[in-house]
This record gives structure tokens, C-alpha cells and sequence, in this order.
């Protein structure tokens, strides 16, 4: 039986042709997602022509840019008002999306913050919305003008 490889940059298994790499010094294996990482080695470890990340001027993209959504700060209210308006208990709320009673009680305590998948069961089970667009959470502040400081008035005054 022959081993599976995993890629040493993402983990994901390759399928097919594995690479060599150098990144930062450190030679990796690599699927094809991950060569324009570094740059690629031939089987006796020189380097290659191609390199995936030289020439090009792509900014590097940050998780916070594909966040669009964000908990609301009072999640734990809005949860534990939900359930007691429907006369449930924890323990019912819990048995009906398939979670512990006692992950119920910290979420309404705010002690842990509900990852997507039950935050997604709390809404839906309990009819509420426990997130809100990052627009609304931290509007833009509007331009205020600027006023005079002390520092611009010595300024004035010396000239």
C-alpha cells in the first residue's frame, strides 16, 4: 500500500505530482496550489527558474477582508431572552439543536463565543439574528473639521 503525502505548507493531501520548495531557507513538499510559495528545486535540490511569488506585486489578502458579518456584543442577552419567551428551559433549548446544556449556559453567560455552526442553530431554532453587518458595528465615523489646538495657536503667534 502506498503512503498518502500530505502538502507540508497546507496539509491537504497531494494528489498527483509533489514539488520541492524553498521558503525562507527551509525546503518543503508541496502540492501545486503552494509552489508560488517559494521557490521551486529540481530533484537534486538546485534551484529552478520559476519562482511563484518573484514579479509578482499581488498585495497579500487578509481573512478580515471576507468577514462581513460580527456577534452582536449582547449575544448572551438576546439568546437567553429568546429561549425564555418560547418557555424553554436549557436543557430543552439544548436537546433541540443537539448541544449541551451546559455549552447553552455559558454562551447566555457570554463565557465562550458560539462558533458559526451553532451560532447558526441558535438563530434558527429561537428565530433571532445574533450577528450584524460590520457597517452597522463600527460605522464610519463622519469627517469632523478641525478645530484649533493650543499648539496651532503658538504656532500663529510666532509667525
Amino acid at each position: 500500500m502506498i503512503g498518502c503525502m500530505q502538502c507540508e505548507m497546507c496539509g491537504s493531501e497531494i494528489i498527483g505530482k509533489s514539488y520541492r520548495i524553498l521558503i525562507e531557507g527551509s525546503e518543503l513538499t508541496v502540492c501545486a496550489n503552494c509552489l508560488r510559495y517559494g521557490t521551486v528545486l529540481d530533484e537534486e535540490g538546485s534551484k529552478r527558474i520559476f519562482s511563484g511569488m518573484k514579479g509578482k506585486k499581488k498585495g497579500r489578502r487578509s481573512i478580515f477582508d471576507e468577514i462581513v458579518d460580527e456577534l452582536v456584543l449582547d449575544y448572551g442577552t438576546k439568546v437567553r431572552k429568546a429561549r425564555e419567551e418560547k418557555g424553554w428551559s436549557c436543557e430543552e433549548l439544548a436537546k433541540r439543536i443537539n448541544e449541551r446544556e451546559s455549552l447553552i449556559k455559558k454562551v447566555e453567560r457570554e463565557d465562550i463565543r458560539p462558533d458559526d455552526a451553532l451560532r447558526r442553530k441558535l438563530e434558527s431554532v429561537l428565530s433571532i439574528k445574533l450577528t450584524e453587518g460590520i457597517e452597522e458595528a463600527n460605522p464610519q465615523r463622519k469627517r469632523v473639521e478641525r478645530r484649533l489646538t493650543l499648539g496651532d495657536i503658538v504656532s500663529l503667534k510666532r509667525k
